[in-house]
């Protein structure tokens, strides 16, 4: 199995456009074109993923659903409660390992997607790991996934990932 981590793009601040709660800010419209960009780049590094799930945050949801829309699935993205701030990875690997597609792309927070992908590559939650805002990783498994069984593919940033500049369909 493959798994694609993905950390949510640039929100707007907090208490702008009247947005109360933290889990409610939406991507700017400049973390939306930067995302955009980002999505397409990875549906064209890893074009075989077939499921995209993501924190119930909103911009979580709203990065999934570029990514999504990049890869062209058509079912949308799956809320996946263990990927919002402070989910457990026990929990997440559950979730993971009843899902039947090869390829899965997650969307997540900082700190949390850091503490993830450490455990499934280190099986502790130590490895000082960096994704920046719409930052990914691959990490594959041979088996099931199980913390410290995963090999990491690849590690891009967002600029890296926008260098690709993959033209709008």
């Amino acid at each position: 199995m493959k798994l694609l981590l993905v950390r949510h793009g640039l929100a707007v601040p907090a208490g702008e456009q009247g947005i109360r709660r933290d889990a409610d800010r939406p991507l700017s419209p400049e973390g939306r074109r930067k995302t955009a960009e980002v999505a397409r780049s990875l549906a064209e590094i890893e074009p075989d993923v077939g499921l995209v799930a993501a924190s119930p945050l909103t911009r979580a949801r709203e990065t999934a659903e570029l990514l999504a829309s990049a890869l062209r699935i058509k079912n949308g993205v799956a809320i996946c409660r263990a990927l919002q701030p402070g989910g457990e990875a026990g929990e997440f690997l559950d979730w993971l390992r009843g899902q039947t597609q090869e390829a899965v792309a997650a969307v997540g927070h900082m700190p949390d997607l850091a503490r993830l992908a450490s455990e499934l590559l280190a099986g502790h939650p130590n490895a000082d790991i960096e994704f920046r805002k719409a930052g990914a990783c691959c990490l594959v498994f041979d088996g099931p996934p199980a913390p410290g069984r995963g090999r990491l593919e690849w590690l891009m940033q967002p600029r890296h990932l926008r260098a690709m500049d993959v033209p709008a369909p």
